[in-house]
């Protein structure tokens, strides 16, 4: 307790900086393609996502992530215990319980909800198509834009508050990782110096 304000030492932030580098160059390798197809009619940073991919996923599409938290939310809402998650009400939720599971984790390289699947008739497994992933990702980033009027057009953009809105889904947040939003924004600076 009490070292959190310590320095790291030079050889560390050195070795820190040269993983997170290295990480940037593999999702620039793998994935920048993709992100260009993807982002093509988006006013968001394809930086963004590429920063995204970075730190929810490692680059692999293969990535899924059971969220207990949200299965409870789910159940709760399945069986008329709660009136809502989100935008989901009971009659959106009639799943067994293997398929909840499904709809409560997050899948592929920016580990998006496997619920969200729903609004576009498709199946959560669905999401570990990194076409499909990054798709939906540019949709809900974009959504996340217009409903909290964030500006990230401008020199610099709001994309602090839209790595929050990612992770807690809301601009103002306080996300598990109190680095993520540090993070992401660094990744962001990171795949951009790639020549990205």
């Amino acid at each position: 307790m009490g070292q959190g304000n310590k320095a790291k030492p030079k050889n560390e932030n050195t070795a820190s900086a040269g993983a997170e580098r290295l990480l940037m160059e593999c999702v620039h390798a793998r994935w920048h393609s993709a992100l260009v197809e993807a982002c093509k009619y988006s006013s968001i940073d394809l930086a963004f996502f590429a920063a995204l991919i970075a730190g929810e996923s490692g680059g692999d599409a293969r990535a899924r992530r059971f969220e207990p938290g949200v299965f409870a939310h789910l159940q709760a809402v399945r069986d008329k215990r709660q009136a809502s998650y989100g935008s989901l009400r009971a009659q959106d939720l009639r799943f067994n319980d293997e398929d909840l599971r499904a709809l409560a984790s997050s899948w592929g390289l920016t580990q998006i909800m496997g619920y969200h699947t729903l609004s576009w008739e498709r199946q959560p497994g669905d999401l570990l198509d990194p076409k499909f992933n990054l798709t939906l990702a540019v949709r809900l980033a974009a959504q996340f834009v217009e409903a909290f009027q964030l500006d990230v057009r401008r020199d610099g953009g709001e994309y602090a508050q839209l790595f929050r809105c990612w992770n807690t889904g809301g601009p103002y947040g306080k996300t598990l990782d109190p680095k993520y939003v540090e993070n992401g924004l660094a990744r962001m600076e990171i795949y951009r110096a790639l020549g990205a």
